[in-house]
């Protein structure tokens, strides 16, 4: 998971990276931002992609709640978490969609609270794949991903209604993406499991997908186990 803080204060910025670092989560990161202004350029030029942000709500220049509904433009998934010493602000911030509020000032065990909704909330949602096209952070859920392939040293996305093309490698792809749900099947193609529609020979077809795709020989016996696994999670057969 990746977090950031966005506190115009360097104590209350120091404090909550302090109280993160003593939570229970695990793989947790944490970015920490100096005004509104620095975490909306680092989703414009650096493509930034966080799971959840921790927002405070009074800050100089650009506030908390314009910086909320301008990275709302960005990253229509990501959970905010406002922090604020006036509770009289929350009614304006409803429009942005905040996760929780937090009443300065803050201590740990109110972090280590919100930290677990947040965990909670993020393996309850569909889990989603982040990445860069024409220097526009795009988020996908990947139960939307048809197939990925290769092509001319890109990578194509497949989705039922559109395709996108990103720089990396297919190895690179599979070694960050779910497992469970995505199989390997070719050095150019990986596939959601659950668009498989038949496998004749050593091709398969996809549904919502009018193209067949080929399947390796030492990958076969492989695919056929995912996809069992896959039907006996699902269906508990």
């Amino acid at each position: 998971m990746k977090f950031a803080i966005c506190d115009d204060n360097f104590q209350y910025r120091k404090q909550l990276k302090e109280y993160f670092d003593e939570t229970e989560a695990n793989n947790l990161e944490c970015e920490t931002f100096n005004s509104g202004e620095d975490l909306i350029f680092a989703y414009e030029k650096n493509h930034a992609a966080f799971d959840a942000i921790f927002l405070d709500m009074e800050m100089e220049k650009i506030n908390g709640i314009e910086t909320a509904n301008i990275i709302r433009s960005f990253d229509k998934h990501v959970i905010i978490v406002f922090i604020t010493s006036h509770t009289k602000y929350m009614q304006k911030s409803f429009e942005c969609e905040p996760f929780r509020f937090l009443v300065k000032p803050v201590d740990f065990e109110d972090i280590k609270k919100v930290t677990n909704e947040v965990v909670k909330k993020l393996s309850q949602n569909r889990t989603t794949f982040v990445f860069t096209e024409n220097r526009d952070t795009i988020r996908l859920f990947c139960d939307d991903i048809i197939y990925f392939e290769c092509q001319l040293h890109k990578v194509l996305i497949h989705t039922k209604d559109n395709t996108y093309k990103i720089s990396g490698t297919i190895s690179g792809i599979y070694n960050n993406i779910d497992r469970s749900n995505f199989f390997k099947i070719h050095s150019s193609y990986i596939v959601n499991l659950s668009f498989v529609k038949t496998i004749k020979g050593n091709n398969i077809e996809l549904y919502d997908c009018e193209k067949t795709l080929p399947v390796s020989r030492s990958n076969k016996k492989a695919l056929l186990s995912a996809l069992f696994n896959l039907k006996e999670r699902k269906y508990l057969i």
